[in-house]
């Protein structure tokens, strides 16, 4: 009995890393595969109305929380074609949404037009009870699994 027991609790107490990495599909890929190139930033003006004001949450708050955490990832870039991470806070009295997507260029197969498309994207909802510092934290929150998902299928080729 003892034996098993100390089987069953190494099992448990077994490292991850020796556990299967979860497998990369297809679909990853075409959502967040790039060969790792860094990737631009681009975050949407905060809307109309003067909700974002009101608590003092500016633009340049948000670019700079998502900025420092993409270059702390080694993600980030200023001028890379093709590709670039787009983010919308939207706040609208208590309440705020914030959506983040991966946008690529793409080619519609039906009729050879080539544009931007959103290959993967991530959203969050809630009420911020007039804390900006909770809206930016929740745009970090957002950031890193973007981060952790883009460094997951790029694993390969980020080396």
């Amino acid at each position: 009995m003892r034996v098993f027991r100390a089987f069953i609790l190494s099992v448990f107490l077994m490292p991850t890393t020796l556990l299967p990495a979860q497998e990369i599909g297809i679909f990853d890929k075409f959502m967040l595969w790039s060969e790792c190139k860094p990737i631009p930033l681009t975050v949407e003006d905060l809307g109309l109305g003067d909700d974002a004001e009101k608590i003092s949450l500016s633009k340049e708050a948000i670019e700079t929380a998502i900025r420092s955490r993409t270059r702390a990832a080694r993600i980030y870039s200023e001028n890379t074609k093709n590709i670039f991470l787009y983010v919308n806070v939207i706040i609208v009295g208590n309440a705020f949404n914030i959506t983040a997507e991966l946008r690529k260029v793409a080619t519609d197969q039906a009729s050879s037009n080539i544009g931007w498309a959103a290959t993967w994207d991530i959203g969050l909802t809630g009420t911020h009870g007039n804390n900006a510092n909770f809206i930016i934290s929740s745009v970090a929150q957002v950031t890193d699994k973007f981060i952790d998902e883009y460094l997951r299928v790029n694993e390969a080729a980020c080396g």
